[in-house]
């Protein structure tokens, strides 16, 4: 019993400090085979930690086998979403929400909320949790679009 609970104590402060997040399953894509193979990933905005949120994904989605499109019109399809990134010095969080794929058509390829936090005793939501972020986003795209 005394080693069971340790198990469980050690994988839960593993868990933690290793930023565990939950991401929204995906949701609202069209029925159709995703047939998109380069992406524009839009702008987030100018603060620093938006500016890498938007490098690392790019980095994640070409890793993904997908091309990235330095502008929209050489596209297939755009990839926007809400962005927000908050936190103090106990704890950080990252939220995407409202993240869709859609060509120029208009057609939506994917779309899904996600949110990740670091909740941990370090407490900042440093460059390996926003790329961590990122990475999770294109396998997700990555999923929808094979």
């Amino acid at each position: 019993m005394c080693k069971i609970l340790i198990l469980i104590v050690g994988l839960t402060f593993s868990a933690v400090l290793a930023g565990a997040g939950a991401v929204a399953p995906q949701a609202g894509v069209t029925g159709r085979p995703c047939s998109v193979r380069k992406i524009y990933v839009a702008d987030f905005g100018a603060d620093p930690r938006h500016v890498n949120f938007r490098l690392f994904l790019e980095k994640w989605l070409s890793k993904k086998k997908f091309t990235v499109a330095r502008k929209p019109e050489d596209a297939d399809a755009v990839l926007t979403g809400a962005l927000t990134i908050s936190g103090g010095d106990k704890r950080s969080e990252l939220a995407f929400k409202g993240a869709e794929l859609k060509s120029a058509g208009g057609e939506r390829a994917w779309r899904g909320d996600f949110y990740f936090n670091t909740g941990n005793a370090f407490g900042w939501l440093g460059r390996g949790h926003i790329e961590n972020g990122a990475k999770k986003i294109a396998e997700d795209v990555r999923a929808a679009c094979k």
